[in-house]
């Protein structure tokens, strides 16, 4: 019975044995992890931590890390090493207040000499140090033991040891992310037809152009060479009044800078007209702005004609009869003799050109003053020819130097006017008249053009026509244009003769270089 109870108590002790070491097992096992993990929880007795402001840094990257120690009861010593290894470098470890350092550092022989020369509390900081990234990885702090020591160990307050677990953190080491630069000013900004004064700091620019200036070309140059762009710049159309253009400057970090450029337009003082035509005459044809005054005849039987004419500005206007518009296209009744058709080009600046059209419309004594054939050698005159139509336009290549007009009336009609006519480059005007007994007449107007040997190479033949439809020769005579009474063409060569009761007649209207002039 005896042996059996020593048995079953032996059995015991080693059970109670077994769980002992497991505990230390479990408790060293514990320890470890932390270890791993770089975060060690004080322990119930004593234990120290360093813990970082940071853990990750950039390379060239500092952190400020502290070392804390537990000790219940307080200290008044710590003794111990502070290393660094890996992509790390540590230094300025500095004893917090109340400690004295008898060691040389990295070594710590620390005295606490504050008080009662023990830490007033169970947790006190023991010192601070700075933790420098050196290159990209990571790197270890760690507060272990001295060149003497076995263990880093504190000093209680009756001057007995307690060693204590190395403490240490892990810093992670990255390459630096690059800094962006922020720059979006302008070194530069130009404005074509200006006098533009910059300043890089200056976001906003007010100037003016005169009405002729229709574009102006923004140039920029960004300050930052890493600047991702500007737009805004090239070249801009303007409207006559206010205009804005913005420049805009985008930095490196995405960041933008804008300048306004606000450009006034002056108002428009053009009164010129781009075209001019009234029908049944050949004005369209003998258009020019520097000429405001026009005669023409047209026969009786034309009751009216429309009058139509076009700024060269959208924003010129065209006054007539007191009512405004922005082109003019008029049908105009026609009286018997002279009618004077005014109206007045209005710029946007207020400038103004007025221009008079007089059309005599022929009284019926006229009426019987036709023609019955009209031709001209190298022209289709002849296929366009009516009796009613008076005006007629032909271009002739180079080429051809002379042309020969014929023409036939009824009975007891005179007709001159006819012939061969030598041609110079350019325009030639020839008048044909039909005289009837009583001394009326009628005049019959014919522009012959003969082309450059350059146009008439890339042309390459010849056009005719008739009234204001073929009259489209932009570059005709500055004078007023012809009426038609008797009038006789300094470059006739024919040898048709009038008879003397009509020789007065004949000079109401001459001809000169190709320029007609209304006698009085």
């Amino acid at each position: 019975m005896m042996k059996n109870k020593k048995n079953l108590l032996s059995v015991v002790f080693i059970i109670m044995l077994l769980v002992v070491l497991v505990i230390f097992q479990v408790n060293d096992l514990s320890k470890n992890m932390k270890k791993l993990s770089g975060d060690i929880s004080y322990p119930t007795d004593t234990g120290a931590k360093i813990s970082c402001d940071s853990t990750n840094l950039s390379i060239g990257g500092t952190t400020t890390c502290t070392l804390t120690g537990f000790l219940s009861g307080g200290a008044s010593g710590a003794y111990g090493r502070i290393t660094s290894s890996g992509n790390i470098t540590v230094s300025n470890i500095t004893p917090s207040t109340g400690w004295q350092n008898y060691g040389s550092v990295p070594d710590l022989s620390l005295g606490y000499t504050a008080g009662s020369a023990v830490t007033p509390s169970n947790t006190f900081i023991i010192a601070t140090m700075t933790v420098k990234a050196e290159s990209a990885g990571s790197g270890t702090v760690t507060f272990g033991p001295d060149s003497v020591s076995q263990s880093a160990y504190f000093v209680t307050s009756s001057d007995s040891s307690r060693t204590i677990e190395n403490a240490f953190c892990t810093i992670n080491v990255s390459n630096p992310t690059p800094t962006l630069s922020n720059e979006s000013r302008l070194s530069n900004l130009t404005v074509s037809n200006t006098s533009l004064s910059f300043n890089p700091n200056t976001k906003n620019y007010n100037l003016s152009v005169d009405n002729s200036v229709s574009s102006v070309t923004v140039s920029a140059t960004a300050m930052d060479s890493k600047a991702k762009g500007i737009t805004g710049v090239g070249t801009h159309s303007l409207n006559t009044g206010s205009n804005t253009i913005s420049v805009v400057v985008t930095a490196e970090d995405n960041s933008t800078s804008t300048y306004t450029i606000n450009i006034t337009r002056g108002a428009n003082s053009n009164t010129n007209l781009s075209s001019l035509s009234v029908s049944n005459t050949n004005i369209a044809g003998e258009f020019i702005n520097s000429t405001t005054t026009y005669s023409k005849d047209v026969a009786n039987n034309v009751s009216s004609v429309v009058v139509k004419a076009t700024p060269v500005e959208s924003t010129t206007s065209i006054v007539y009869k007191e009512n405004t518009k922005s082109t003019l296209t008029e049908t105009v009744p026609l009286e018997v003799g002279n009618n004077v058709i005014e109206f007045t080009v209005k710029a946007q600046n207020g400038a103004t050109k007025n221009f008079k059209i007089t059309i005599n419309r022929l009284s019926g004594d006229t009426a019987n003053c036709v023609l019955k054939t009209l031709k001209v050698t190298n022209t289709d005159i002849e296929s366009k020819f009516k009796a009613s139509t008076l005006y007629y336009n032909a271009t002739v290549a180079n080429s051809v130097t002379s042309v020969k007009i014929t023409a036939t009336a009824a009975s007891g009609l005179t007709v001159t006017g006819t012939g061969t006519k030598s041609l110079k480059v350019g325009d030639n005007i020839y008048n044909i008249i039909v005289t009837n007994q009583n001394g009326s007449n009628q005049t019959y107007n014919i522009r012959i053009t003969r082309q450059s040997q350059k146009d008439s190479s890339s042309s390459g033949g010849s056009s005719s026509g008739s009234g204001e439809n073929q009259a489209n020769k932009s570059g005709g005579s500055s004078s007023s244009s012809t009426t038609n009474k008797s009038t006789n063409n300094n470059n006739s060569n024919s040898n048709n003769t009038t008879p003397a009761k009509d020789n007065n007649s004949l000079l109401k209207n001459l001809t000169i270089n190709n320029k007609e002039i209304m006698l009085s």
